[in-house]
């Protein structure tokens, strides 16, 4: 407990070093660089495991999810800081990989859609494309699969598709905690399955900036991605009531009355 309480205090401290603040506002200006340590404060605060983190991994986490410019509210669903072990690891959240795409200013659509039992997925093998045919028992409490679909602005689209079959398939491969019962693939299949056909699309099809899309690699070859997106979703399964904003803010000496005075982030 002492270890974990002087590992807790290091990282109150790092997020209010003025070296830190000010790497952010480079990135971020002094007033987002402020709103999103406040962000980096409310994570690490509202979770027991990023507690025992390495501060300077958390630092890292938040300046990949800064550099993109990708927030790390979890309600935003864009960025998130995850712990593994000892050391804070940058995840990017399905709507991170939507904004990176339609910030290109490339994208005039991108969906992706489920598909039901009694619907039929038929591929155009001449175009690569995909078209869906629906039958009147088409039931939609059963997801079978999951097609993407994309359209840029100069006319070019393209469609990518995963049977629920293949997903697990490839969650089995390259997903360590594939099977377990805390796992995300067990506790939010839906939402992995389609985060999955996200990216693996896009990354193959679509298109990133190139500043963005080679932080977003770095990141992954840094490990087992599909891995790392799975506790993007544990670290959601907390049985706690969350903090407010204002007790996380406190717990982690940002609270408004030190702000005034000392002038650290709000």
């Amino acid at each position: 407990m002492e270890k974990k309480l002087a590992v807790y205090q290091q990282t109150k401290q790092a997020l209010k070093a003025p070296q830190t603040i000010e790497r952010f506002a480079e990135l971020l200006g002094e007033t987002g660089a402020k709103s999103f340590l406040n962000g980096v404060a409310i994570a690490v605060a509202g979770n027991e495991q990023l507690q025992n983190c390495e501060p300077m991994s958390i630092i890292q986490a938040a300046l990949q999810s800064a550099t993109l410019r990708l927030s790390v509210d979890p309600s935003l669903g864009q960025a998130y800081i995850v712990p593994f072990g000892n050391k804070a690891t940058f995840v990017c959240g399905y709507r991170g990989y939507e904004q990176l795409a339609l910030r290109t200013g490339k994208y005039r659509y991108i969906n992706v859609a489920n598909i039901y039992a009694g619907q039929t997925v038929v591929e155009d093998q001449l175009r690569g494309t995909h078209s869906i045919e629906t039958t009147d028992k088409m039931n939609k409490g059963e997801i079978i699969g999951y097609l993407l679909y994309f359209e840029l602005r100069d006319g070019y689209s393209k469609t990518f598709y995963m049977t629920a079959e293949e997903i697990v398939e490839h969650a089995k491969r390259y997903s360590k905690s594939y099977g377990y019962k805390t796992s995300a693939w067990t506790t939010n299949f839906h939402e992995m399955a389609r985060k999955t056909v996200l990216r693996l699309g896009l990354s193959t099809y679509g298109y990133f900036n190139p500043q963005d899309a080679a932080i977003v690699q770095a990141v992954d070859d840094m490990g087992d991605d599909e891995n790392i997106i799975d506790a993007e979703w544990m670290t959601q399964q907390e049985e706690k009531p969350p903090m407010s904003e204002d007790e996380a803010l406190d717990a982690l000496g940002f609270g408004k009355a030190k702000v005034d005075t000392a002038g650290d982030p709000a």
